[in-house]
C-alpha cells in the first residue's frame, strides 16, 4: 500500500496471512495502521504483522510490538531474514 490508510483499508477488505508493515509512511504511520487493523479485525482474520525499518533500535522494536505487530525486520531485508 501506498500508506498506512490504504493498508488499513485493504486488509480490513479482505483477509492476509501475513503483512509487512513499514513504520514511516505518509498519512498513517504503520504504528497506528497496526493498532486499527488489531481493533477492527476478529482474532481469527488477524494477519501476522511484520514491521520494516531502517532503524533497528531496541526501543522502535519494543514500540512496534506494543502497537501489536508480531515481528520486527530491519531493512534492507534478505531472503535469509525472512527464513
Amino acid at each position: 500500500a501506498d500508506n498506512g490508510k490504504v493498508a488499513v483499508e485493504k486488509v480490513l477488505k479482505q483477509d492476509y496471512d501475513i503483512v509487512f508493515m513499514d513504520v514511516q509512511m505518509p498519512v498513517m504511520n504503520g504504528l497506528e495502521a497496526a493498532r486499527l487493523i488489531r481493533q477492527n479485525t476478529s482474532l481469527e482474520k488477524q494477519p501476522f504483522i511484520v514491521s520494516t525499518s531502517a532503524g533497528a533500535f531496541k526501543d522502535e522494536i519494543e514500540e512496534c510490538l506494543q502497537a501489536g505487530m508480531n515481528a520486527f525486520l530491519s531493512k534492507p531485508i534478505t531472503l535469509k531474514a525472512l527464513k
